[in-house]
């Protein structure tokens, strides 16, 4: 549901049609075929800034940078001859660098929003939310009734979920997705459940959810790991601005993958000022809806000649 590459810390790469990107002179960039790739750097200032966003907030957060720059450049008339030489020997390269920067994450917005302004993206999203709400749900499901041939008892499910789903709070009314406050903004309004437990491990503490925690499948195992003595006796402070004897590091672990999405919602817990523990992810691979429902099929072989 994040409209940006979550993609991973450092850079990444990404390949879309040639034809959507021009330079900033205004002719085409030199393809070799139909398709251009883009190296994405969270080294890059916007790319940093809009990665993590919902679909619906990266419109507005490019027009805001858009109005920064054109606001940047005009301030060169009000400059005297000194402050001009700086602007062009400093300032004029960050403003056309920039300029590129936006000119570029425009296109792959303008992309992102074909598909998301859609009949079909927007019918899956309303689907979606109803299902993750318990809205309706008979009527959500008969598109997918026809691939569940083993009359399982779905029963449990359902009231299983309803009860995470209150308890936990995983979907959340009126979510703000310009300026969020909470983690459902990665999904419009739903909470991933594997980022909800690991806000709640680091505060309150499971013990507050023990209820719902007996609700998922498997055991619940709960270890702190305390830091080393060298550590606790050193003055300086950790990532977070804690001081050594404070500061806390959490593993979020994956196995099977993890989504953009989830990644996103981890980042913006960290990035709160009152983050009391800042995340490490690891996973298996990265993975989204297509890519989950293809590794639980199989390919039909045909057998013999028939």
């Amino acid at each position: 549901m994040v409209a940006y590459f979550a993609t991973s810390r450092f850079q990444d790469t990404v390949k879309l049609p040639s034809e959507k990107f021009v330079k900033q002179d205004g002719g085409p960039i030199e393809m070799t075929n139909d398709r251009k790739q883009f190296l994405l750097s969270s080294a890059e200032e916007l790319y940093a800034d809009i990665r993590d966003k919902n679909f619906n907030a990266v419109g507005p957060a490019l027009s805001r940078k858009a109005k920064q720059i054109s606001a940047q450049y005009e301030e060169r008339h009000s400059q005297s001859v000194s402050e001009m030489k700086n602007f062009v020997k400093n300032v004029l390269p960050t403003i056309k660098a920039a300029k590129e920067s936006l000119g570029l994450h425009t296109s792959i917005a303008e992309l992102i929003k074909e598909r998301t302004d859609s009949e079909s993206f927007l019918e899956a999203l309303q689907t979606e939310q109803e299902m993750m709400n318990a809205i309706d749900t008979d009527r959500a499901h008969p598109h997918i009734e026809q691939l569940i041939a083993k009359k399982a008892d779905l029963t449990r499910g359902r009231t299983t979920y309803s009860a995470l789903r209150r308890q936990l709070k995983l979907t959340v009314d009126d979510v703000n997705e310009q300026a969020p406050t909470d983690i459902s903004y990665t999904f419009s309004g739903y909470a991933p459940l594997s980022v909800r437990l690991a806000q709640l491990l680091a505060r309150p503490g499971w013990r507050s959810v023990s209820e719902a925690l007996a609700l998922l499948p498997g055991p619940t195992l709960m270890e702190e790991q305390p830091a080393p003595a060298a550590a606790r006796n050193r003055r300086d402070t950790g990532p977070l601005g804690l001081s050594a004897d404070d500061a806390r590091l959490t593993l979020v672990v994956f196995l099977g993958g993890a989504t953009f999405a989830e990644v996103a919602a981890l980042r913006f817990l960290s990035s709160q000022e009152d983050a009391p523990t800042e995340y490490v992810i690891a996973t298996t691979k990265m993975i989204n809806g297509n890519s989950l429902i293809s590794s639980l099929s199989e390919e039909l072989v045909p057998v013999g000649g028939a």
